[in-house]
């Protein structure tokens, strides 16, 4: 914990498109202690600004989703302790945050509420259909 590592030549390395489907995944030691991905990535960009966290793009499909924030985050769930119902790792989940720890790390950015610094985040997804091989975006909330 408090550690900003480095994603080059890892699994954890999204910042150009690629698979994400773990058992596709050369292992890492931190995919074996969480049974896939459950970690946190820091976001490019000033936090505070609305800029892109994440797009995803299902091949079959052709369905996208664009996931903006104003957060330092985003903690990317492969779906690893699904069951019953579902099949594990049938979904994942991107919920833009702070970063873990946050409170104890004085270099992370600040998690601190006052009057003079109230809460104030915004996430905005996009869903849309791949169409001629660029994504259309068509509603977000």
């Amino acid at each position: 914990m408090g550690q900003i590592a480095p994603v080059e030549g890892t699994p954890f390395d999204f910042r150009s498109g690629r698979n994400i489907d773990v058992d596709r995944t050369p292992m890492h030691y931190q995919l074996e202690i969480a049974g896939g991905y459950d970690h946190n990535f820091v976001v490019d960009g000033v936090p505070g600004n609305l800029r892109p966290v994440a797009e995803v793009s299902a091949p079959d499909s052709g369905r996208t989703l664009l996931v903006s924030s104003t957060q330092p985050g985003v903690q990317f769930y492969s779906g690893n302790n699904l069951g019953g119902v579902f099949k594990t790792r049938s979904g994942f989940c991107l919920g833009t945050q702070h970063f873990p720890d946050s409170p104890n790390q004085p270099a992370f950015p600040s998690t601190l509420v006052t009057p003079e610094n109230p809460y104030s985040e915004k996430i905005e997804f996009k869903f849309g259909i791949q169409t001629a091989g660029k994504p259309k975006h068509h509603a977000g909330f």
